[in-house]
């Protein structure tokens, strides 16, 4: 996909890119459900059934990679409570191209891409072409979730943030306060910025776990994310 489709495909108007108040309000109001106290209980609920997984395969090989447990942790959690979708980051190996490993990559290398005169977008040679690998299954992945999620909506149910952003743009409505093209943008941004900060997150956590096991005369306090 080039550059300039999937930038203004995934990264049009949404409430994490709106300019001016009157669009960040509309979207603001589509989504402040999923914050909600139930839903924090949702996020609670899906945190503990993926940390109980996690545990049973720790009791099978307790030697594991705890950067990449965490991260398919956060992946599981953000899946479940956010967007009421299973990504099952547990049923796949650690060497498996997924979100969590994918938009790392999107993220680190984005300006550099950008920067790049058009005909060298395509060459596939080194972090170039790994970049179009993940460029093609964020938007896979993305709109595997919207379809997932139009055949399993229910108009009146689920409060994560793309039933939410689904029944707004539902056609069932006379005037759906939400385009597909927002529908796209708001799912590929808080999708992305979610992964962002748990991977940023996760290193943190991992990155004290790892000081404290070298050296255990370090006493560090837990790692506080607001």
């Amino acid at each position: 996909m080039p550059l300039e489709e999937f930038t203004n495909t995934y990264f049009g108007t949404s409430l994490l890119s709106a300019t001016d108040n009157e669009t960040w309000q509309r979207h603001h109001a589509l989504v402040s459900p999923a914050f909600s106290d139930g839903a924090l209980e949702c996020v609670n609920d899906a945190t503990v059934n993926s940390v109980k997984r996690w545990f049973k395969l720790v009791e099978k090989d307790n030697r594991r990679d705890i950067l990449v447990d965490v991260s398919k942790l956060s992946l599981d959690v953000i899946g479940v409570a956010g967007f009421g979708h299973q990504f099952k980051p547990f049923d796949v190996s650690d060497n498996a191209r997924t979100l969590a490993s994918e938009t790392p990559i999107i993220i680190r290398h984005l300006l550099s891409y950008i920067s790049l005169p058009k005909p060298l977008r395509k060459l596939p040679i080194g972090w170039i072409a790994r970049f179009n690998q993940a460029l093609d299954l964020f938007s896979n992945e993305i709109q595997k979730i919207i379809t997932e999620g139009r055949k399993n909506l229910d108009m009146n149910g689920k409060k994560d943030i793309l039933s939410l952003l689904l029944r707004a743009s539902s056609k069932d409505q006379e005037h759906a306060p939400l385009t597909d093209s927002e529908l796209i943008s708001n799912v590929s941004r808080l999708l992305l910025f979610s992964l962002f900060r748990c991977s940023f997150s996760s290193l943190l956590v991992t990155t004290q776990a790892r000081l404290q096991s070298r050296s255990p005369c370090i006493n560090l306090r837990p790692i506080q994310m607001s």
